[in-house]
């Protein structure tokens, strides 16, 4: 609708002539989601959550992102057993509702150490899931442990090819099975070759990883992003994230 005295719309002094543009760019800007220098501690016994990260819709597929999420340069670590659930996923990109539509959500997944094990020493983990019904998941590089892809898949995607993600570039994962473990109980970095200097190059649109978190709710500068995970590996002694929890420090 025209303002008063103003016969085209597109020539009026009170309405923004970029406006379309401006929406426009709001609408992509909606379809990309970062998520980068994290720390995520999952214990199965503590935790009520079958995943780490949501990402796409809830409730109404039409408000739907259907847009990419880049989640790079996290430290990950999930402790479950199969006792406390039968599966766990790293990712969820729908609510599975019957009769619902599959995702058509994608995420670029690089430069994260992903580590999953037991919560008790000796206990059979979980079923360690990539994502649920739908969807496409791109690994760049990441280190990643007990993720046996054929033996997860019909405990992860009930033996049904609909309900299964696309996977793509699960040759670039760090197999990380019989290796040390990369996060210590702290969540501290651990200098082993397979996480130092490992790190694929950042691309655009991916936002640079300029800081690395410090307790509590501080930050320093992070020189570095060779090295996969949320932070820098210390040459000296590794930095202290979490000894008595956040608030403590």
């Amino acid at each position: 609708m025209a303002e008063l005295g103003c016969i085209d719309v597109n020539n009026c002094p009170s309405i923004d002539p970029n406006r379309l543009q401006k929406v426009q760019e709001a609408e992509d800007m909606y379809r990309q989601t970062f998520v980068y220098g994290n720390f995520f501690d999952h214990i199965g016994s503590m935790t009520d959550a079958g995943n780490i990260v949501h990402y796409g819709w809830d409730n109404d597929i039409a408000l739907a992102r259907e847009g990419t999420l880049y989640f790079y340069h996290n430290s990950i670590s999930i402790q479950q057993n199969l006792s406390d659930g039968w599966r766990f996923r790293l990712f969820d990109m729908r609510n599975d509702f019957d009769g619902s539509p599959v995702s058509n959500e994608t995420i670029e997944v690089f430069n994260n150490i992903i580590y999953f094990r037991s919560e008790v020493i000796g206990q059979d983990p979980a079923y360690f899931c990539m994502s649920n019904n739908g969807g496409t998941v791109n690994f760049g590089v990441n280190w990643i442990s007990n993720y046996n892809q054929s033996d997860s898949l019909a405990n992860c995607y009930y033996n049904d090819p609909n309900n299964e993600p696309t996977l793509n570039g699960l040759t670039n994962l760090i197999d990380g099975t019989n290796s040390p473990a990369p996060l210590t109980p702290l969540l501290q970095t651990v200098n082993t070759p397979l996480v130092i200097g490992n790190a694929q190059i950042l691309l655009p649109p991916a936002n640079p990883v300029n800081y690395e978190y410090m307790p509590h709710q501080k930050r320093k500068n992070r020189l570095s992003t060779n090295d996969l995970g949320a932070m820098e590996i210390s040459a000296t002694l590794p930095d202290i994230i979490f000894i008595n929890g956040f608030e403590s420090l």
